[in-house]
């Protein structure tokens, strides 16, 4: 898309009339930038699948790391455990269901994470409804919390 007022136009025709060149540029960068984010989410769950090969594999020996965790925590990867289990299960909840990395990006692994443990028909339902439940609720409609909430209300 190189025309935000082409665009506009077919959303909205009568701003798209009155849009000033600065504010087509606004556009056409949300759009660039709401693009990429669909991208780097699809990526994510990519890379979650290889993590869990490299884990459920044990490759991390051939590369002389005594534990996954040590492999993690190398200088070249400088992953926490968390960040790589969070990544993990968004691509288990991926295999289960049959979700391609593309379709995934829309859902975003941070709500896969917390999908995880939920029946199917939950993650389906999340998946129609468009992706756009706030991550806070989705978290405490599956009952749980994310460990940022639980650290401020202990």
């Amino acid at each position: 898309v190189t025309n935000g007022r082409a665009l506009l136009a077919h959303v909205n025709p009568e701003r798209a009339s009155s849009l000033s060149a600065e504010a087509e540029k606004a556009f056409l960068l949300d759009l660039k930038i709401r693009q990429r984010r669909l991208r780097l989410e699809a990526e994510f769950i990519e890379l979650g699948r290889d993590l869990a090969t490299m884990r459920d594999r044990e490759l991390y020996h051939l590369l002389n790391f005594d534990t996954f965790e040590a492999w993690l925590a190398s200088p070249e990867l400088s992953f926490s455990r968390r960040t790589a289990y969070g990544l993990i299960a968004a691509s288990d909840v991926c295999n289960r269901l049959h979700i391609t990395p593309e379709a995934a990006g829309a859902i975003g692994w941070a709500r896969l994470e917390i999908l995880r443990p939920q029946p199917s028909w939950r993650v389906q339902e999340v998946r129609r409804t468009g992706c756009t439940m706030p991550q806070r609720f989705l978290e405490e409609t599956c009952g749980r919390r994310s460990a940022r909430w639980a650290s401020r209300h202990r």
